[in-house]
This record gives C-alpha cells, structure tokens and sequence, in this order.
C-alpha cells in the first residue's frame, strides 16, 4: 500500500491542490414503456475521482510526484490519497463487503469522530473496536467481534479526513507534460472502492 506524498511535496503551498468529483454509474434508456426513460444503477456506491492542480508547484517539487507516478507504473497500482479537510462529514461511505471469516477492514477515513457502522444500511450500535491510524496506509482501521455474513456490505459514516483509493488516469506521458498537466490543467486520478 502506498500514500499520494501530497503534503510533503509541497508543505508550504497555501492551496488545497485536491478537487473532487463524484461518478456514478446508470444506464439509462429510452425504448421502453412507451418512450418513458428507464433508470438502471449498475453501481451501489459512486467513485470520487480527484484532479491535482498546483497553480504554485516548482519543477522540483513536480519530479517528486513524477517519481510517485514512475513507482505506481503508471495507472498499475493503486494508491491512498487523505483530503485535507479535517471536518469532511461522509454518510455511508463504502468499506467493503463480509466473507463470513475476515474480522478486521481498513476504513475510508483517518484520525475520525462520531463513527456510525453499518452492515446492509442497518446501523451496528456495537459489536465491533475501532482503532485510528492502524490500518495499512495509517487510515483507521475496524474489527469485529465476530465476522459479517458474506454478501453483507459494510459502510460508515464519519467526520474527519476522508480517505480515497486512487490510480493515475494516464499510461504514457513525459515528465513535460506531466508538468504541464499538475500546473496548468490538472493531473486526473481515477477513484476506486475502499477495498481494491
């Protein structure tokens, strides 16, 4: 597992250079029922896909997200990025999905308060230990006291900083443009689920 080095890159730089769309999955028709528009979710939980723009960002400081995205092979391997905000409030956000035998999950959030559990949506008052800055990237980590069945989707919801699994969009580029895009346009990371 590896982190994003955002805030060591660039320590000093006034800006928060992370923005942060949601992508949600539908397909949507309008052959059937008359030419009424029919809905489909294919996806239970949106993907947060996250775009760096350094407006103030030297070449330097450029090289060691470079040296990032050369480690990472690219788009190959996927990375934690923690957002700035401290005061992120997220309802049910994804963590993963029970097997019947795995106790312990990493949490789509770190350092968080006011933790809500839930298990297909039903809140879980206890019956479970939270331990902050554990898991495998430092995120917040939880353990149940006994499994959740398998099938059984497990969400939270919290205030602190929120946690999103990312890749980079881009296969083949050049340190130039690389540049080009954290400066100017914006360097596009493709969101994942918690747990891939």
């Amino acid at each position: 597992m590896s982190i994003l080095p955002i805030a060591s890159i660039t320590p000093d730089l006034p800006q928060d250079p992370i923005t942060e769309e949601l992508e949600f999955k539908t397909l949507i028709s309008n052959y059937e029922t008359q030419g009424r528009e029919q809905r489909k979710e294919k996806w239970h939980f949106p993907r947060r896909n996250l775009t760096i723009n350094y407006k103030d960002i030297t070449k330097e400081q450029c090289r060691l997200l470079w040296a990032f995205y050369i480690a990472r092979k690219g788009p190959r391997e996927a990375f934690s990025v923690f957002l700035t905000r401290t005061d992120s409030y997220v309802e049910e956000e994804y963590v993963g999905v029970g097997d019947g035998s795995t106790l312990t999950f990493n949490l789509p959030c770190k350092s968080s308060v006011g933790v809500s559990v839930y298990l297909d949506s039903v809140i879980q008052p206890s019956g479970y230990t939270l331990t902050h800055l554990s898991g495998a990237d430092g995120e917040d980590k939880i353990t149940f006291d006994s499994a959740p069945e398998a099938g059984a989707v497990i969400t939270v919801t919290f205030t602190g900083y929120l946690k999103v699994r990312s890749r980079f969009m881009e296969d083949k580029t050049s340190f130039d443009d690389f540049y080009r895009r954290v400066f100017v346009i914006g360097l596009k990371l493709k969101g994942l689920l918690n747990d891939e």
